[in-house]
């Protein structure tokens, strides 16, 4: 990383940034568009230009006393931005040699269209496309999931490998969607569970809306999620389905939770989301976050068989409206077309390798992972396996969800 007292610079074809952190000192950030076309670009760092039908768009940073960029431009910036870095995410590739970033900058100014947006390090995912394939595959399902590309990016020099660029779940997001303003909140630990007790505890929380961060609101917004909350827990099962349609999309819901129960999220129904509470029609929207650990690997990146994670899922919220029949058939015939349609390996490998071999020229300049190159060649084949899998343990396990007192 860049010293204390230096400077770090970042340079782009057309618009970039700077920000002032005290562990990183003034730093200079953009990012090129296409930057790994040869017609347009000489890198000084080696041969970065890899050859690629659809190149990356690369991240180049500069510290103090490096030379001015890392590649040769015809024009250099026009202007900068004030940015604000945070190296550290709440996240559990902070323990791992390869960091992930989140790029902050100061309001009213945007970056290509964002005010903020993440550099997910992807460490643990020997594919690299895991996170970014979850979330194409929530859209695609009709769910609303944060954009995602891949970018190489440069640091002082030094390629420090293939990060994903994922768009913040902000007001910004919510614009982009036709989606009015209202508080979000981002789950940002395991006690955001949807319970009145800590997770895995029998001990209750010290407030309701524990192991949430309001992203986007006030104080007072953060009284309808404690209510939310409560409602929940406290609201007898004869009044449930009444009382919950007044505060939560539920077929938005269903949506989020047949596409975390495919992918195969353990972590989350527990936390890895934000809340979105709609200003007009008052109901609280679920968007999923931080899908790394899905298609058959866990946290650590260790296989995980294709029938970890049962079909109805877990946390209070998700098990209450599956206890009421008319949810229950809701959620049984959403899943069974989307295993029909779109959680098949004939719908999704196109896209897999399409995703893949935009990939495969790059993953060798990965410092932080040279030991999984073999096993990023074989990741298309494992994944789909595990698709295959995973579909039939599914249907399978719909056979009996759907009718649980049968018999």
């Amino acid at each position: 990383m860049c010293s204390e007292s230096g400077s770090c610079q970042l340079f782009k074809d057309d618009r970039g940034g700077d920000y002032s952190d005290a562990r990183y000192g003034r730093v200079q950030i953009g990012v090129s568009a296409q930057i790994l076309q040869r017609d347009n670009v000489i890198f000084e760092q080696g041969d970065g230009g890899v050859p690629c039908e659809h190149p990356l768009r690369v991240f180049a940073v500069a510290g103090s006393g490096q030379k001015h960029a890392i590649c040769k431009q015809r024009k250099r910036p026009s202007h900068f931005l004030n940015v604000q870095l945070i190296s550290d995410l709440v996240h559990p590739c902070c323990k791992f040699p390869k960091r992930s970033f989140q790029i902050t900058l100061v309001p009213p100014q945007l970056f290509q269209g964002a005010r903020e947006f993440h550099l997910n390090a992807e460490y643990v995912d020997p594919s690299y496309i895991r996170n970014k394939l979850s979330f194409d595959f929530f859209t695609k399902i009709g769910s609303y999931a944060p954009r995602a590309e891949h970018v190489l990016l440069y640091l002082n020099g030094e390629c420090i490998g293939i990060y994903l660029k994922l768009e913040a779940v902000d007001d910004i997001f919510l614009a982009d969607r036709g989606l009015p303003a209202g508080p979000i909140y981002y789950a940002v630990n395991a006690n955001a569970n949807f319970s009145l007790l800590r997770h895995k505890t029998t001990e209750a929380k010290a407030a309701l809306e524990a192991g949430y961060q309001r992203k986007l609101g006030t104080e007072a917004d953060d009284g309808y999620l404690r209510e939310l909350i409560f409602r929940i827990n406290a609201t007898p099962q004869a009044l449930f389905a009444h009382i919950i349609k007044k505060w939560l999309d539920i077929p938005q819901y269903l949506r989020w939770l047949a596409g975390a129960v495919c992918t195969q999220n353990l972590d989350g129904f527990v936390h890895s989301y934000a809340l979105y509470r709609h200003a007009e029609n008052k109901r609280f929207f679920i968007i999923p976050w931080d899908y790394d650990a899905t298609w058959g690997r866990n946290v650590n990146g260790r296989v995980l068989a294709p029938e970890n994670l049962r079909v109805q899922g877990f946390n209070t919220l998700t098990a209450r409206l599956l206890d009421v029949p008319a949810f229950r058939t809701q959620y049984v015939r959403l899943l069974q077309d989307i295993l029909d349609t779109t959680f098949t390996v004939e719908h999704l490998r196109p896209h897999i390798l399409a995703l893949h071999d935009a990939l495969r020229p790059y993953v060798s300049m990965d410092p932080y992972k040279q030991d999984v190159l073999a096993t990023f060649a074989t990741e298309p084949a494992f994944i789909c396996a595990f698709i295959e899998e995973r579909n039939q343990f599914l249907r399978q396990s719909l056979k009996t969800f759907q009718h649980p007192r049968s018999g």
